[in-house]
């Protein structure tokens, strides 16, 4: 048996709001997806607190899809990439591997669903 609230305010639990995924190099208690446009490559890194790790942690994995976005219209899609936060909570830092290495050479944005955790979009050039 689960015990669901009756109204629940999504936004006002959402720290990352859905849509583009603003550009930074670091930040605390966050996921940091960094680009790699030198070496065509994806990866993240969790700064995200202890409590939080420890509830991405538990279960079954958990995959969250990433939209890789032209800069110029947020509507044309160019690729998608998974992070398994799950294993990205255990091990801090995670390589992505199934991605277009091409798409990944060019200037684009990352679009997310809203999340719980801040999301930082960061590229290496």
């Amino acid at each position: 048996m689960h015990i669901v609230a009756k109204s629940i305010e999504e936004s006002a639990e959402l720290i990352q709001p859905k849509g583009i995924i603003n550009k930074g190099s670091y930040d605390n208690n966050a996921i940091i997806i960094t680009q790699d446009k030198l070496n065509g490559s994806w990866s993240a890194t969790s700064t995200i607190e202890d409590e939080i790790c420890a509830l991405f942690a538990q279960g079954e994995a958990n995959i969250s899809e990433y939209y890789i976005v032209d800069t110029a219209n947020q509507y044309i899609l160019l690729d998608t990439i998974q992070i398994d936060l799950k294993e990205l909570a255990k091990l801090d830092h995670i390589d992505i591997k199934r991605f277009d290495k091409k798409v990944c050479k060019m200037s684009v944005n990352l679009l997310c669903n809203g999340h719980y955790v801040k999301h930082i979009h960061n590229i290496q050039e």
